[in-house]
């Protein structure tokens, strides 16, 4: 089962960070892939998010099921098609108003050829790497309160 993490700074505090990484409306302002993200009421443990993008210019629909909802300090979700894959953000302070984001993802790509296992971990991680850039990019920008 792949899995790897990418983790970056933002010089941001931890709940200004966990507020744009929950907050449905804004998903799509940060997740390379998605164009649309919604959630009917407010987020808890197993609902489920749809979301709708593209990856390598292929249209996807995903049903996402919140599994980590850890306020301000866990969040995630899990897919079960196409493929099982595990999302996880984990946010801690670090230095004076700054925090660390970590993301983690596991896939499950089953019985695939060796070659599609690597290309589909090569777009995942770019994808996860381009995604938080863009979250400590409005993290960094928003107004402080």
């Amino acid at each position: 089962m792949p899995r790897f993490e990418e983790v970056r700074t933002a010089h941001a505090p931890r709940e200004l960070c966990w507020e744009l990484l929950t907050d449905v409306e804004r998903t799509p302002e940060w997740l390379t892939i998605a164009s649309r993200v919604e959630a009917a009421g407010e987020l808890q443990r197993g609902q489920l998010v749809h979301a709708s993008g593209s990856a390598l210019g292929v249209s996807v629909d995903l049903r996402l099921t919140i599994a980590h909802l850890d306020p301000p300090t866990r969040y995630g979700w899990q897919l079960t098609d196409p493929v099982p894959v595990d999302i996880t953000f984990d946010l801690a302070d670090h230095e004076e108003r700054a925090t660390r984001l970590r993301a983690t993802v596991e896939a499950d790509l089953g019985h695939r050829p060796a070659v599609r296992v690597r290309v589909a971990v090569r777009v995942l991680r770019g994808e996860l790497a381009r995604s938080l850039d863009q979250l400590v990019e409005l993290s960094e920008a928003a107004p402080l309160r």
